[in-house]
């Protein structure tokens, strides 16, 4: 339970506060970025270590069929995430070239368009080509009602995620160009974390 906080806070009531200042003063290796309510992220460094090895696979070249796949797989898979249920025939024309024929299909292309810019190097982590990006996947296909305002990078509303209650609440929207500044600077900063380890941060 080490690393589930969640548990140990019931299983420990009375000790939880003086675990985690322990954990603090001793351990948590704190980042440049903030929680909702301006608190620093932390990581146990020591519980984060990155088989090389593995990560080498990543950077094996592979052949076309293998990349269109993983692509196609990606796809399904992101969209099933937001409980969106893409017919893969469609996912596979898109895939192969076809012209999008119908909504379903103008989403997938956007997803495909989406991938492909992150693929290029030469498109570097800004808040530019964050905007850039959430438009080509989402933003273009959203109702007028649901759009960013013009020239906003930014929503400017509240959102929440909901089940028969609210489970969570998005992030002030007044607090977004300045989170997104520092979310930017930290993707970028030359830091001494592994590059994996600091995607799976940032995401």
């Amino acid at each position: 339970h080490l690393i589930n906080l969640k548990k140990l806070k019931y299983k420990y009531p009375d000790d939880f506060s003086d675990f985690i200042s322990v954990l603090k003063s001793s351990y948590y290796e704190s980042l440049p970025i903030n929680d909702f309510k301006g608190n620093h992220l932390v990581y146990l460094n020591s519980c984060t270590g990155i088989n090389l090895d593995a990560v080498k696979l990543l950077y094996t070249s592979q052949n076309f069929s293998y990349g269109t796949k993983a692509l196609e797989e990606e796809i399904v898979a992101t969209s099933a995430i937001e409980s969106i249920d893409f017919n893969r025939d469609s996912v596979r024309n898109i895939m192969k070239g076809f012209a999008p024929k119908d909504e379903e299909e103008n989403r997938i292309f956007g997803l495909k368009q989406g991938f492909e810019f992150i693929s290029d190097k030469s498109n570097k982590i800004t808040e530019e080509n964050i905007y850039k990006l959430y438009m080509m996947t989402i933003g273009n296909f959203l109702d007028d009602e649901d759009k960013l305002k013009q020239d906003n990078y930014y929503r400017h509303d509240t959102v929440f995620v909901m089940s028969h209650k609210v489970e969570h609440s998005g992030i002030d929207y007044k607090k977004l160009p300045e989170y997104m500044k520092a979310f930017v600077e930290f993707a970028n900063a030359n830091d001494k974390i592994n590059d994996l380890l600091k995607a799976t941060m940032l995401h």
